[in-house]
């Protein structure tokens, strides 16, 4: 094989790592996919799904005895969702009710080849809250979240009030519940720590609800997390060992923070088209010399 029938063939070999590399990262990830549903009087009810950036729905009904509103958004920036009810009494229950949801995928990245888990844990942030008077009759209000990776199972967490005639209680309870039911400045929450495999995209769900339900009697309440429910816009989105990163695809999380892009490179797909360009340069460089 003489001297430029091997560079040719090099040459080749380079173009097919680039290609192939680009191949993969056109693979790598599934495209996130936002979904967004709300609910009024337990008749109007609209959904709206968009796989590219965003989905917004808004409902404002009812008529005569009660009145309800409740609004959804999914986006790329996080989730909201919003709802409120007032009921006169005597007439049958009501509520209404929305929740927004993000499906995608992420990519914890380490040490090249390996899929090692490493144990981490998932930053979130949420703004919200609860609100209404003590009433006559039933009137609960709640705000609830989500979040489902791969394998590893789910996360859930809710924040909820209950009046009537005797008072107000309130609470919260799960892994992802904030420490109180007000969430207006913002409620700084972190997931149990959990095993995850490195270098392996792996399914990743959020998914928040606001609810407000009444009984027969006059009634009025709100549940609002509009807001939003993200990660957190400065500081690390997953608490990773030294030497690991994050991507969460469609949900500008790259290198373990909140950044405007939207989607990045797998690492060890990245290296290849990186080798690749580099090859053929030092070939074409070459090729100048025969």
């Amino acid at each position: 094989m003489t001297a430029r029938t091997t560079l040719l063939f090099a040459r080749h070999i380079a173009q097919f790592l680039v290609l192939g590399a680009l191949l993969a990262l056109s693979l790598s990830a599934r495209a996130a996919i936002f979904t967004a549903s709300a609910s009024a009087c337990g008749g109007d009810y609209d959904t709206q799904t968009d796989a590219a950036a965003l989905a917004q729905v808004v409902q404002i009904s009812c008529t005569g005895t009660h009145y309800g509103n409740a609004a959804a958004i999914a986006a790329s920036s996080g989730l909201g969702a919003s709802a409120d009810f007032t009921h006169f009494c005597c007439q049958t229950a009501g509520g209404a009710g929305s929740w927004a949801r993000v499906e995608t995928q992420v990519l914890i990245s380490g040490p090249a080849g390996s899929t090692d888990p490493v144990l981490v844990s998932l930053n979130l942030v949420l703004k919200g809250g609860l609100s209404g008077n003590t009433t006559e009759d039933y009137n609960r209000r709640a705000i609830g979240m989500d979040v489902a990776i791969g394998y590893v199972g789910s996360f859930y967490g809710e924040m909820w009030t209950l009046s009537d005639s005797s008072g107000i209680t309130s609470g919260s309870r799960g892994p992802l519940a904030p420490s109180g039911t007000n969430c207006y400045f913002g409620c700084d929450i972190t997931s149990p720590e959990f095993w995850i495999r490195t270098n392996t995209p792996l399914d990743f769900r959020m998914l928040l609800t606001a609810e407000v339900g009444t009984g027969t009697g006059t009634s009025y309440g709100a549940a609002s997390a509009y807001d939003t429910f993200y990660f957190p816009l400065s500081g690390p989105v997953f608490n990773l060992p030294a030497g690991y990163d994050a991507t969460i695809y469609g949900m500008n999380v790259e290198g373990n923070r909140v950044v405007g892009v939207t989607t990045v490179p797998e690492p060890s797909s990245a290296g290849t088209v990186a080798l690749g360009l580099l090859l053929m340069a030092l070939l074409r460089r070459r090729a100048r010399r025969l």
